[in-house]
């Protein structure tokens, strides 16, 4: 009996934890709606130097928390719930340049954390006068879509360049490319109003002429209007070590800073290379009379940070400059030197635009330097520099009756590597040594900026390599003139360099494409000529393709949002035997792809799982095949982009 009673009581408690649960639960409900909002009465403060305070109306059907990092403000209260208000505090700016910070005001779940936010900006100017944000201001003009017109009321040049100027009105920076900068009386101080076209460079906001893509024609260039003219005082700069200057790089944003380096003049570009740093200033159109430094001697820079290109160069306007240590002494030339400086010869130092070299023979000096194209793209002479494509080469010869012995290559870009076919090349000093009649470097694993050469020579004594740089072998046999040495059969080597088999078979010839921005597929099923084979788009199920000049992973399959999870590019034209095939692939970050290389239906090789670095991977036949060449990229899992940078057959 009693443990019907006991039994019984239970029921009733169950039953009734079940009711309350449900009471409660309603209750919740209720109080806590499914939707939660809120909105601020504004989304931006300012404040000029002295101390202030301002409130902020909030909208909210729930409870709120406000949060901010910056300590020279101060936000009561920091909680609320559903409609209230907080003040803002800001104390005295006595620093020489503006602040700001955001405050971000959060509705709160009870149980699930954070459901939405608002931000609102507060910006505290460096003087006692009033500042705008809206129409008329930098802080309007930057929020205005490229190829519509801007108008600044009111603003104080701070940096200027060859091409064009920074403003500042207090609150925010803008450019104002014009090219040419040579509007009279325009100096830093310079109060002015700006009317004109805005658009993006690089991320980086600008009154500019537009393009017309159609006409090629540029539209009107930013109307300039002097309003008076005052002194300008520069903010304290951010001093930028090794560390902050790569910082800077992984997330730029307009401010005034300065560094220290070596500087590097590459035609007409500025670098300032800084020890330890990956990345590297960059000097944006500088005048003259700002470079307190040349070539190869120490820096000081201060200016204002602008933009970033390659994730490297942090490109920068320069305020003012500051020569560190001596300048490099001018190299000395000795009686048997010749010094060759490319923007001094003919045609260059007349070009008005680049000039192709590929497969052009020029004399200079009296030294006859010949460009061999061997890549997929043409060198050429572009800002004082010869650029060599990579697998191009140069061939440099002496005059008659003399021998090259020495070869310095002023290499003006970060690779320097370029392979001798005889002596040998330091790639630390740039210099080629040798005893030869003629010398070919090639730009074998990248492009090579070189603006001169020094070019040092004995006479020939009759003892030196032919001319193919070539000496007779000690069993007295006579090279051809392709380099080649019978073998011991007395068989000669064809044109081709291959030496003939027991069977009188030879080699098959190698083949190599890079691919560069002319040479893009466009749709699945096309079939494009590359180099000298065509190859066709077989199977490709995204709807992205286009060159990627940006980190120089090659032709680019795919992007995040029209991801692509399989292509097949495929040539019938190689009819010899295939030995190997070398593709250069890659991912975007995080993928997981694989790339495999079939002759005929012949998987030659393992499949390789790609990175994100452009890499060369073989692929190897265990016996040479003929037949149709595919190469397969697949991605089921991720969705991201997929490079091929280059293919090579044996």
């Amino acid at each position: 009996m009693c443990n019907k009673i006991f039994k019984s009581m239970l029921a009733v408690a169950a039953l009734w934890g079940l009711v309350v649960g449900s009471v409660a639960c309603t209750k919740n409900e209720e109080e806590t709606p499914r939707d939660l909002t809120i909105e601020l009465s504004t989304a931006m403060l300012t404040f000029t130097m002295e101390e202030g305070a301002q409130s902020v109306d909030v909208t909210s059907n729930g409870a709120w928390e406000v949060r901010c990092e910056a300590e020279w403000l101060t936000i009561t209260p920091m909680k609320g719930n559903k409609n209230g208000k907080f003040t803002v505090t800001v104390h005295k700016n006595e620093d020489n340049e503006a602040r700001k910070a955001t405050i971000k005001v959060s509705v709160m779940h009870p149980t699930l954390g954070e459901w939405a936010y608002k931000n609102l900006e507060v910006i505290q100017t460096n003087t006692d006068e009033e500042v705008s944000v809206g129409e008329g201001s930098i802080s309007a003009a930057l929020k205005v879509k490229d190829g519509e017109v801007a108008k600044v009321d009111r603003a104080t040049v701070v940096a200027m360049n060859t091409q064009g100027f920074l403003i500042y009105d207090m609150v925010a920076y803008i450019y104002v490319y014009l090219f040419d900068n040579n509007i009279e009386g325009l100096k830093v101080g310079s109060v002015v109003s700006i009317e004109g076209t805005v658009s993006t460079y690089n991320n980086f906001k600008q009154f500019a002429a537009i393009k017309n893509e159609a006409t090629g024609e540029y539209g009107a260039a930013p109307e300039v209007t002097i309003l008076e003219q005052t002194e300008y005082t520069q903010p304290t700069p951010d001093v930028l070590d090794a560390a902050a200057l790569d910082a800077v790089a992984a997330k730029p944003a307009i401010k005034y800073v300065e560094y220290t380096g070596t500087l590097s003049k590459s035609g007409k570009y500025y670098n300032v290379i800084v020890e330890g740093a990956t990345a590297q200033g960059s000097l944006i159109a500088p005048k003259e009379a700002d470079l307190k430094a040349v070539d190869g001697q120490g820096i000081k820079v201060a200016g204002y940070v602008a933009y970033v290109t390659n994730e490297k160069f942090v490109n920068t306007i320069v305020v003012a400059t500051e020569a560190v240590g001596e300048a490099p002494k001018e190299e000395e030339l000795g009686a048997n030197d010749t010094k060759i400086v490319f923007a001094e010869q003919e045609p260059f130092k007349e070009a008005t635009e680049d000039v192709i070299v590929a497969n052009q023979t020029y004399t200079f000096e009296g030294f006859t330097i010949s460009f061999v194209k061997k890549g997929s793209s043409d060198s050429k002479y572009v800002n004082e520099n010869i650029r060599l494509y990579k697998k191009d080469a140069v061939t440099i010869t002496a005059p008659e009756g003399k021998v090259l012995t020495k070869v310095a290559v002023k290499v003006t870009n970060t690779n320097k590597v370029l392979t001798p076919n005889v002596g040998e090349y330091d790639a630390a000093t740039y210099v080629w040594t040798g005893k030869n009649r003629s010398v070919e470097l090639t730009a074998s694993e990248g492009v090579v900026y070189f603006s001169q050469l020094i070019i040092t020579t004995a006479e020939d004594d009759g003892t030196v390599p032919d001319g193919g740089g070539n000496t007779p072998d000690d069993g007295g046999n006579t090279p051809d003139d392709g380099g080649n040495t019978p073998d011991g059969g007395g068989n000669t080597p064809d044109d081709g360099g291959n030496t003939p088999d027991g069977g009188g078979n030879t080699e098959t010839s190698a083949y190599s494409f890079t691919f560069a921005k002319d040479y893009v597929f466009t749709s699945k099923g096309e079939t494009k000529a590359l180099g000298d084979l065509n190859w066709t788009l077989e199977e490709y199920d995204g709807n992205s393709l286009r060159f990627d000049s940006q980190y120089g992973r090659g032709h680019q399959f795919g992007k995040a949002d029209a991801p692509v999870t399989l292509l097949k590019l495929s040539t019938s034209d190689y009819t010899a035997a295939v030995s190997k095939v070398v593709v250069n692939a890659s991912t975007a970050k995080d993928a997981k792809a694989t790339c495999k290389v079939y002759v005929g239906d012949v998987q030659i090789g393992e499949a390789v799982t790609l990175t994100s670095t452009a890499t060369d991977y073989t692929f190897t036949a265990t016996t040479a095949l003929t037949g149709k060449i595919s190469i397969v990229m697949e991605q089921p899992e991720t969705k991201k982009a997929l490079y091929i940078k280059s293919i090579a057959i044996n």
